[in-house]
């Protein structure tokens, strides 16, 4: 550190002996000498306390009082300026600490995380319009939900949507519209197509006395009726098609808008005992007066061998007794026979006169995976239920792909009814299962009651492994 200097004044006032004269100023070259001097003594490294002896430095030339001549303030600042600057530097170099190698900043403290605020207090009144808000939106998605379900309910699927490709179905506006819930069955919907078509040209041709030979009497003639064989495995949609033969024949005058739709079997026809099947048969004819007979799986009503003509076979009866109705010049009925084709060929053949009786025969063919898959989608919409967004037709017809083809044969469109009541019974399952875990709290919205979901499916397709195994 520097060393301590008196103050100026004091300095300056010091009490000394001062010579009654003062020595004359020293000429300006003297003075510049003295300069030159004192540098060089600086740059000798000459100790500056030697130039305070005591008459050395120009202060001690000063007297106490009275005013000092400027040459003499000059040299004395000069002076003055100099032992400040060497203090200073020889303060620095002694004092002045080396360096210390600058630490890296650290990394501010983590803020605290800020804690979370309590819940205020609920309002009675604000819950109550949250659960009036809630109900409300629960309402409004129960009314979207069932005007989804109704418009896919009365959205038609297109007649050729599950055709194979290349069965492209070109149909007349009024037949389609009736097959507009028929999935698949692309050419027999042709085949009816054709028959329809036929008809409706016979009887204009009838109307204005036109005879047409051979045809006239089945395409509107007055003495016999367009008779038909509907061949297919089970749940082929044999029935359904007989309805709607029904009504294409209403459209081209072949039936009267009243005619009625008769569904038998043997067991309808057949009595126990002599009388009984003939009185039968005689009810049946009244009924379907003017109107169609539908008599499903009538290869039961031949013999059991070709040879037999027991008189207790009274199958055998109800079908000489359909043979002399479709004969008759006065009868109003026609007649459709349906059934598998192995017993169909015999049925046909059982009796020489019955296949020349009818001249129509319509194949029913099996439906593939993807068609049952159309008929589920079908079946559900028109139940009322709705299905998952992943239960989609590809995923369904892989999971049809899963019975055996000769399951999928014998069953066709029933398998399908099988399914869907299975699935049903494993929504209510799941259901219920969910509501006994939830508690009293549990509220039902529509959409959770009438959407059935993947998981739902599956478990059907095991009720009905285990049903129809």
């Amino acid at each position: 550190m520097s060393r301590h200097r008196p103050d100026r004044k004091r300095l300056l006032h010091k009490a000394r002996p001062v010579p009654e004269s003062l020595p004359e100023p020293a000429p300006a070259s003297s003075r510049r000498k003295k300069r030159k001097s004192a540098h060089k003594r600086s740059k000798n490294n000459v100790d500056p306390s030697s130039l305070e002896t005591e008459g050395s430095h120009p202060r001690d030339l000063l007297p106490d009082e009275g005013p000092v001549s400027n040459p003499q303030l000059e040299e004395y600042e000069l002076v003055e300026e100099w032992r400040k600057r060497t203090d200073v530097n020889a303060g620095r170099q002694s004092e002045t600490p080396p360096p210390e190698p600058e630490e890296p900043p650290a990394s501010p403290p983590p803020l605290p995380e800020p804690e979370e605020a309590p819940p205020p207090p609920a309002d009675p009144h604000l819950t109550s319009i949250l659960h009036l808000r809630e109900a409300e939106i629960r309402q409004l998605k129960d009314v979207v939900f069932s005007l989804q379900l109704r418009v896919k309910q009365l959205e038609p699927i297109p007649v050729d949507q599950a055709e194979t490709p290349g069965e492209i179905v070109s149909m007349d506006a009024e037949v389609a519209d009736l097959f507009k819930d028929i999935i698949g069955m692309g050419k027999l919907k042709l085949a009816f197509q054709d028959f329809y078509s036929s008809a409706k040209l016979n009887v204009a041709r009838r109307k204005l006395g036109i005879q047409s030979g051979a045809n006239s009497g089945a395409l509107g003639g007055l003495g016999s009726r367009p008779h038909m064989c509907f061949v297919g495995n089970p749940g082929t949609g044999k029935t359904k098609m007989a309805r709607l033969v029904k009504t294409m024949m209403q459209k081209v005058d072949l039936l009267p808008p009243n005619g009625k739709f008769l569904e038998v079997s043997r067991d309808d026809l057949v009595g126990g005992f002599v009388g009984q099947t003939e009185a039968r048969m005689k009810a049946a004819f009244e009924m379907a007066r003017d109107g169609v007979l539908f008599v499903d799986e009538a290869y039961r009503l031949t013999p059991t061998s070709a040879g037999s003509h027991s008189s207790s076979d009274y199958g055998r009866i109800a079908l000489d007794a359909i043979l002399t109705q479709m004969t008759a010049a006065t009868n109003s009925i026609t007649f459709i026979f349906a059934g598998y084709p192995t017993n169909m060929t015999h049925f046909l053949t059982a009796n020489p006169g019955l296949r020349s009786r009818i001249p129509y025969t319509f194949q029913f063919p099996d439906y593939s995976c993807p068609e049952l898959a159309a008929i589920f989608e079908r079946t559900c919409v028109l139940a009322g239920f709705d299905l998952a967004p992943d239960v989609d037709r590809t995923w369904l017809a892989e999971e049809f792909g899963r019975f055996s083809e000769e399951r999928r044969r014998s069953a066709n469109g029933r398998l399908v009814e099988v399914l869907f009541n299975k699935c049903r019974v494993a929504l209510d399952a799941r259901l219920s299962a969910w509501a006994r875990k939830v508690g009293d709290g549990m509220t039902w919205e529509r959409r959770l009651l009438q959407t059935i979901e993947r998981g739902d499916v599956e478990e059907g397709m095991k009720r009905v492994e285990i049903e129809m195994s």
